[in-house]
């Protein structure tokens, strides 16, 4: 296999024990099989050979159940029915499932003409980015991202899921309680939406003041709204969305603040919330419920900050899990509007340390990076700040 394309590939690699199938599995120069040890694969080539598992054809061969992962590398240039092998890797996916695709781009010399290929002799053609797109887009890919790295072409997309979704809010009828600023009616501040569908993920975005239209990857659902503080109205206005959302899994998110790194939905437990956090007490840079900027901006849960000080705080922009469960959640902390505490921390700390919530919430690095550390890793679901 190509290096590159083997190292594009890595970037999925686990030892999660998913479902994988290869489409193009004959080991030529190297093998992806070892990156996912834990797997049950399916290895699939036109020809017999190493790491094969069943000569198939890849436009119409399916595996016994939809999977979790699709890899086809370094084969689209050697057969002309490689938008059709596209198609059908699309329908090999289960919901919110992924495809990865490597191929030889314009500029690399033509290499492995297999005279002996039963479906297509000696057949070959580099592959143009703008090809691959198109093919992904038709096939029904969300999420589709294509790049082109020296004379390497590889892209990836994931099958839609209509039961999970990501949840942001923009809203602009009043200023910010916090920075008395006017948030104008731009979808680009909103950037958590990059990564979202980068991961192939449904978003939606709750807002009083874009006029757009819905697309493959977000749903835009507009709201009059007459609440001035705009924490407030976040939860008001997602606890009326759930309600009728019909979503298995949620997550509501902070629209700049934080970034989608892996899956988020797949181990999320009925009954569990997720939340964010500060960085907890005794770790750099510690924040707890008694750190200052909470104190001066509640007011009306003063008391409650003074006798809960020393515990870790909060940070109700992340919150994910079944969608009853967000929606358990929503419904009671939009209920503490109105109040002048200027922003939803203090009143979603209480809630969640409240005897009808504590023991059910998990927050910490599983959900997200440290706050405020601007790092990545290979096993939280967000960075946050």
């Amino acid at each position: 296999m190509h290096p590159a394309a083997y190292d594009y590939v890595g970037r999925y690699a686990t030892r999660e024990p998913i479902q994988v199938v290869e489409v193009g599995s004959r080991d030529v120069n190297y093998s992806i099989r070892p990156l996912f040890p834990n797997a049950r694969y399916w290895g699939i080539d036109a020809q017999d050979g190493p790491m094969v598992d069943e000569v198939a054809d890849g436009a119409v061969w399916q595996p016994p159940e939809p999977v979790d992962l699709v890899v086809c590398a370094e084969v689209f240039e050697h057969t002309p029915s490689w938008r059709d092998i596209a198609a059908n890797i699309y329908r090999m996916l289960r919901p919110g499932g992924r495809a990865v695709f490597t191929m030889a781009g314009p500029g690399r010399p033509a290499h492995g003409l297999n005279v002996d290929d039963p479906l297509h002799p000696g057949w070959y053609r580099n592959i143009e980015t703008v090809e691959l797109e198109e093919a992904l887009d038709a096939a029904g890919f969300v999420g589709v991202q294509v790049e082109q790295l020296g004379d390497d072409v590889r892209g990836t997309g994931c099958a839609p899921d209509p039961s999970r979704a990501v949840v942001t809010c923009l809203f602009n009828r009043h200023p910010d309680p916090q920075s008395g600023r006017t948030w104008p009616a731009d979808l680009g501040q909103l950037t958590v939406l990059d990564t979202v569908r980068a991961g192939g993920h449904h978003a939606v975005v709750i807002n009083d003041c874009l006029d757009l239209t819905d697309t493959p990857d977000v749903t835009f659902v507009r709201v009059d709204n007459d609440i001035p503080n705009a924490y407030w109205a976040r939860w008001t206005h997602i606890a009326e969305w759930l309600k009728g959302c019909g979503l298995e899994k949620v997550w509501c998110v902070d629209g700049g603040d934080v970034r989608l790194l892996h899956d988020p939905f797949t181990h999320l437990w009925p009954g569990v919330l997720y939340l964010g956090s500060e960085p907890p007490v005794g770790a750099p840079n510690a924040r707890s419920v008694g750190f200052w900027w909470m104190r001066g901006h509640h007011p009306d849960r003063g008391d409650w900050i003074e006798a809960n000080a020393d515990r870790d705080l909060l940070n109700p922009g992340l919150v994910g899990g079944h969608a009853a469960t967000v929606w358990e959640f929503a419904e009671t902390l939009a209920a503490c509007w109105p109040t002048a505490d200027r922003t939803d921390m203090a009143a979603a700390n209480e809630l969640a340390y409240s005897a009808g919530w504590l023991g059910r919430f998990v927050t910490g690095d599983r959900v997200h990076t440290p706050m405020w550390s601007h790092t990545s890793n290979d096993h939280s679901w967000w960075a946050h700040k």
